[in-house]
């Protein structure tokens, strides 16, 4: 396999509407390619931004559609002050190039890539742009929330857990987890100093592309404030990402991994990238699946992990802290060594329904108990609801953590509704293992509406969430469901 990554900034194309009235804060880059069904509410939640029309140059790259994507986007354009409508001369196959060609045009002094499927918030844009006014910094990212038919979820939450005026990348553990144009702004200037564009690749441009701005930006900027809406929906079942066949999206994420081999990175930057590429493209996308237990897939899985395996002695990092997941170590561990039973036999159990735990008196710990023949694995954290106290202005809970209960940061109730909406309670009091919560309920009912059901979960490790465990009786307010969850009723 050829192992020499794409870099292509530009092709010939066609510029088929352009103005500009005005100087301009930020500029959004859309890459179209038969999206027109998504394109009016994109649209319009980028006119509708509070920077102002006047403050925003929408930039659309059609890649060749077949759809009437193009005609959408000119019955808009009225709406915008600034605006460049271009379209290449042939398709390219990918989004690469045609972002390429929005960085080099691009007339804002940020820019941002949009995925014209998605949505925004109407004043996320303008919390980032405040952010690198503040800070000076090159980057900045925000909060991003999934929508799916059957529920929502936010990715990449330890980049936005918190606002964060000046941060190292490298203080962000998983910041090269959550790679993707959603929810981030760049200082346009920042890009095209450093020479940073895309691939052109079908898959893991978007890996490539933001794994270098990060290694570039040395201090970003952080908000906890919802700026996108990542379109997971039904109807949205089309996407490139998709349809691209398994083999071949392992085949790019090879290419990534042997750039990143080559590069000359610091320590903890070579160690939380490769930690990216091993752990979560590689171990939890190729084996830790439930198509991985299937037979006929097993030998293009086994290939693909043989490539990895081969440039393991380039690693310079000890994979102990590349994979610090004890259930992804075994896993990496068995194939390795050509033990596929044992490694059938832990995706098995991995993606068994009940996993039985087991308090270790010698550890002080939990451990899920495994196949036999298998090492125990520590749970990472385990939480038990002692006693609950409560009366007509708060309720008191008394939680045993085991775990890393060191890094506990306290009791969150979340909106089963509303991802957005979620209230963080501090334990009032903490020794060892024990700990407890005063949750005011005046407090409670001022941040959420009358009647709404909340879920109860301990937050450790900033951003990690586990359930409370029953060990005892609790009463109308707080409550346990039917699935054995805590909950909080106002």
């Amino acid at each position: 396999m050829n192992n020499k990554i794409p870099w292509v900034a530009e092709r010939p194309n066609t510029v088929l509407f352009e103005q500009q009235r005005s100087e301009i804060k930020l500029s959004f880059i859309v890459t179209i390619y038969n999206k027109a069904a998504f394109l009016p509410k994109v649209l319009q939640t980028i006119q509708q931004q509070t920077l102002g029309k006047d403050q925003i140059e929408l930039i659309v790259i059609d890649d060749q559609s077949t759809d009437n994507g193009l005609q959408i986007v000119q019955e808009a354009l009225p709406g915008f002050s600034n605006y460049q409508v271009i379209q290449m001369n042939e398709n390219t196959g990918g989004p690469g190039i045609p972002r390429n060609i929005g960085i080099s045009r691009a007339n804002g002094e940020f820019l941002t890539f949009v995925d014209a499927d998605d949505w925004f918030s109407l004043d996320g844009f303008e919390t980032l742009v405040q952010l690198l006014e503040l800070s000076g910094n090159d980057y900045a990212i925000g909060k991003t929330i999934t929508k799916r038919d059957t529920d929502i979820s936010v990715p990449g939450k330890y980049a936005s857990i918190r606002t964060r005026v000046n941060v190292k990348v490298t203080d962000i553990p998983l910041i090269y987890r959550f790679l993707a144009p959603q929810s981030r702004i760049m200082r346009t200037t920042f890009l095209r100093e450093n020479g940073l564009i895309f691939p052109n690749l079908k898959f893991s441009e978007d890996t490539l592309f933001f794994m270098n701005v990060l290694r570039h930006a040395k201090t970003i900027s952080t908000s906890d404030k919802t700026v996108t809406y990542l379109n997971r929906l039904g109807e949205n079942n089309d996407s490139l990402t998709k349809n691209t066949d398994f083999l071949e999206k392992m085949q790019t994420k090879i290419l990534a991994l042997h750039y990143v081999l080559s590069l000359e990175l610091d320590y903890v930057t070579k160690k939380q990238i490769l930690s990216r590429i091993i752990s979560l493209d590689f171990i939890e996308r190729t084996m830790l699946r439930k198509s991985f237990l299937d037979p006929k897939n097993q030998a293009e899985r086994i290939q693909i992990m043989g490539e990895v395996f081969a440039a393991e002695p380039e690693f310079g990092v000890p994979l102990s802290e590349i994979i610090p997941d004890r259930v992804s170590y075994l896993a990496y561990t068995y194939l390795k060594y050509r033990d596929l039973e044992s490694a059938v036999k832990l995706v098995e159990w991995h993606f068994s329904e009940e996993k039985l735990e087991k308090f270790n008196p010698e550890t002080g710990q939990y451990e899920w108990q495994t196949p036999a023949g298998m090492s125990n694995i520590p749970v990472p954290m385990k939480a038990i609801v002692n006693h609950v106290l409560s009366d007509d202005s708060k309720v008191v809970l008394s939680v045993t953590a085991f775990g890393e209960y060191d890094q506990v940061t306290g009791i969150e109730l979340r909106s089963k509704v509303v991802d957005e909406k979620f209230v963080v309670v501090p334990p009032a009091y903490k020794q060892g293992h024990l700990s407890t919560y005063i949750i005011n309920q005046s407090d409670i009912a001022a941040s959420f509406a009358e009647d709404t059901k909340l879920t109860m979960t301990l937050v450790y490790d900033d951003f990690r969430r586990v359930r409370l465990d029953p060990n005892t009786i609790v009463g109308d307010t707080a409550y346990f469901t039917v699935n054995n969850r805590l909950g909080y009723r106002i």
